[in-house]
């Protein structure tokens, strides 16, 4: 599982929490990614709340990158997704959901970066959206793509390009 979190507390230091494999320190006012297993998760969550700190996850998605550079994501049953990390190397990024989401963001942009999303949902009514310059989603990780936001019926996708100087996600061509 990749886990993605925003700390918005403005203290100083919020929590430092070992896992297995690594350290996490939540920074007052930062976000980040890690990937865990579902048994770690429970650990992180569990030190968290028992530190008296409260801790909200904005996305659990499993991933795997392949040689050629698609980047396949498991959204499991999230209906909304912000500041998903995408691997430098990913040249597509191929989604699957139990359920219609909405991507608000997309972590790991830089200028001239191009990449294409993929909805690999089978089934009518798993619609994935890219939302318009969504709040939910850091500034720079969010997508310019009019006011209704762009929906990818399951079987479709678009191509991205990002805007180093706008620091936003443009679509640039259908597939």
């Amino acid at each position: 599982m990749i886990i993605h979190w925003t700390n918005p507390t403005p203290t100083d230091h919020y929590a430092l929490v070992t896992t297995s494999a690594n350290t996490y320190d939540f920074l007052a006012n930062s976000s980040g990614s890690f990937a865990l297993d579902d048994e770690g998760l429970e650990n992180v969550t569990y030190l968290l709340q028992q530190a008296g700190l409260t801790w909200r996850p904005e996305a659990v998605a499993s991933g795997s990158m392949t040689e050629r550079g698609f980047y396949a994501v498991n959204l499991g049953g999230l209906s909304s997704v912000d500041n998903l990390v995408v691997p430098e190397s990913a040249r597509h990024l191929l989604v699957t959901s139990s359920v219609g989401s909405v991507l608000t963001g997309l972590d790991g942009g830089w200028d001239g970066r191009r990449l294409s999303v993929i909805n690999r949902n089978g089934s009518a009514g798993l619609d994935v959206t890219l939302a318009n310059e969504n709040a939910n989603s850091v500034d720079e990780n969010r997508f310019f793509t009019g006011p209704s936001g762009l929906t990818l019926p399951p079987g479709r996708g678009v191509e991205l390009i990002y805007h180093g100087g706008d620091e936003l996600w443009y679509p640039c061509g259908g597939l």
